[in-house]
């Protein structure tokens, strides 16, 4: 596999945690923490994300 397309699999394992992170944040149980770390992971996924595929599309 080339960089380009791990880049590609590092990003959308990203997204799929950026997601379910905003599923915990956008329907917490109650507790104000928790919402806030998941919003929190929600920010550092999704530029993660952006971040791999801005390296995908340099990379190939």
């Amino acid at each position: 596999m080339n960089a380009s397309g791990l880049y590609l699999v590092v990003a959308g394992l990203c997204m799929a945690l950026a997601l379910v992170s905003l599923k915990n944040g956008l329907a917490p149980i109650g507790e104000i923490v928790r919402a806030a770390a998941a919003l929190a992971l929600v920010g550092l996924a999704i530029g993660a994300s952006l971040v791999f595929l801005i390296a995908a599309a340099l990379a190939g």
